[in-house]
Formats: C-alpha cells, structure tokens, sequence
C-alpha cells in the first residue's frame, strides 16, 4: 500500500509537527474512489458574534475513520474560539462513504473551510 499523505492537508504545521493520525491518513486523491458526504450539518453562527460582526475564514483539518465516521481535527491557527467551537460540532455530525486505498479499509483526511460573514 502506498505511503499515506494526507497530512498535507495541514500546510500550516511542519511535517514533524504533525500528529501521528494526520500522518496516517490518507489524501482523497490516494482513495479507490471519492469519498462521500452521506449527511452534513451546518454550524450555527453564534448570536453574540453576529451582534458584534463578528466574522472569520478558517481551515478544519479533520479525520474520516475507515467507517466514514468524523474523528480527529485540527483548526487553523488565528481562528476565533468561539467561531470554531460550533463548526466543530456539526463537522462531528457529517457522516461519510468509507474511505479504501487499494481495497483496504483506511483512515482519510480532508480540509474544510469554514467562513461566517455576515450579509450586508
């Protein structure tokens, strides 16, 4: 089986810095087939962040185990906490096809980006 590089999806930590789940995954492109999103959720924006225009872009790295279940994460540094706690709770609801590599059940990561904006 080849080397899993889904890590990379984390540009912003240096490869040693990595954890060993992100070093384990593997890339969509490394899959027998695209994964797919069997349900999302969309996070709430928080009410205090939207009365103080509150907004912000950011980039959750997450893990899907080899059952298409959500595991493991890592946000992009600067994001604000309070806008990154509910993004995590409905990326913990998404649900997946299960990724394989070669035949083999693995573990897979992708990259979401997340932005809350408020409409003029």
């Amino acid at each position: 089986m080849s080397k899993p590089l889904g890590g990379s999806q984390a540009r912003w930590l240096a490869s040693s810095e990595r954890p060993l789940w992100l070093q384990n995954c593997f890339a969509p492109h490394q899959l027998d087939a695209p994964l797919q999103i069997r349900r999302t959720v969309l996070p709430d924006y928080p009410q205090a962040m939207a009365v103080n225009e509150v907004q912000g872009r950011f980039v959750i790295v997450f893990e899907i185990s080899a059952t298409g279940k959500v595991g493991n994460h890592l946000v992009q540094p600067g994001a604000h906490p309070a806008l990154v706690k509910p993004s995590i709770a409905a990326l913990q609801k998404w649900k997946f096809s299960r990724p394989t590599a070669q035949g083999q059940p693995v573990s897979a990561c992708l990259a979401q980006v997340f932005r809350y904006q408020l409409e003029d």
